[in-house]
């Protein structure tokens, strides 16, 4: 009885962090930029040029896609990676993405 009790907090004390790293989490695009800002009590934030995204990939496994969240590559010129795990409606993201890309190309043509 008292493993399945330490079991169960376990696991609610693991999906009570992962949900918070979720809710956290900020994803942004505008114009002309990629904004990710991660975490709640250390903070990794990072900024990438729209023009300079070549690729973003998406990653989700069954309870992703359920709950609508999965892990996104997002791949730079010059080969950076940055890989973000957990992120809300990744594929909407991406769509913001490409849209926003779309409209920076036209506007520079």
């Amino acid at each position: 009885m008292l493993f399945r009790s330490a079991v169960a907090l376990v696991g609610l004390v693991w999906a009570f962090v992962h949900y918070v790293e979720v809710m956290t989490s900020e994803f942004a695009v505008t114009t002309s930029r990629l904004i990710f800002k991660v975490g709640l009590i250390s903070r990794y934030t990072t900024e990438l040029l729209l023009g300079k995204v070549e690729s973003i990939g998406v990653q989700q496994g069954l309870m992703g896609r359920v709950l609508s969240y999965g892990d996104l590559t997002v791949t730079g010129t010059g080969g950076a990676r940055e890989v973000f795990r957990r992120v809300r409606d990744p594929i909407g993201f991406r769509n913001h993405v490409q849209q926003a890309s779309l409209g920076a190309s036209s506007t520079r043509a």
